[in-house]
């Protein structure tokens, strides 16, 4: 949470040396797909150090590490180069099958977090422009197996992102983007209502 309070100080002091009448405030929606690579390398993890429980050999597969997203964000950018964004996304389910014994259990892992950051901004034309963000996200993991469900520790790591913006008019944007989110990375597609 410090890392992000230092990130939006940040941002509103480099932002002080322009006009705040530059800026504006935005509203969005985005929907994509994520890749939870950390549910692969916790399964290959598994494999390679022969995990034992009760002196039988755990094994793991993945069969789900995809899901769509969904997620709402709002901001406000300072002038044309500085700007702050915060949103939350639901990033779905992931699913794995662990082996102990030769029995198997299969386990799913649900997936939502809240970020925020600095954006950084480039125009590229009067209606393009390409985007990168850095910041901080709080992520929270709640793991079903066997009827049984047990929400994880939240947890909170620094994100990247870049982005390619299209400004259809004054009010209304679309964006392509790619966040990199730690153990999850997103490739998705929104749009801004800008106040």
């Amino acid at each position: 949470m410090n890392t992000i309070l230092k990130t939006l100080t940040l941002g509103a002091l480099l932002a002080n040396s322009s006009s705040v009448l530059a800026g504006d405030f935005f509203i969005g929606v985005t929907g994509g797909q994520s890749n939870f690579s950390e549910l692969n390398e916790a399964c290959d993890e598994l494999i390679d150090d022969n995990r034992l429980i009760g002196g039988f050999p755990v094994s793991c597969r993945v069969t789900e590490d995809s899901d769509t997203v969904l997620g709402v964000n709002a901001g406000y950018n300072f002038n044309s180069f500085i700007g702050v964004e915060a949103g939350y996304l639901d990033l779905g389910e992931y699913e794995a099958d662990f082996s102990v014994a030769g029995l198997s259990v299969p386990a799913t892992a649900t997936l939502d977090l809240a970020y925020a950051g600095l954006v950084l901004s480039a125009p590229l034309s009067e209606a393009f422009s390409v985007s990168g963000r850095v910041g901080g996200v709080n992520a929270n993991v709640e793991v079903t197996s066997l009827g049984f469900n047990l929400e994880l520790e939240d947890e909170t790591t620094a994100f990247v992102g870049a982005s390619l913006d299209y400004r259809f008019t004054d009010h209304l944007s679309l964006q392509i983007r790619y966040d990199d989110l730690d153990v999850v990375d997103i490739t998705s597609a929104g749009i801004r209502y800008h106040f």
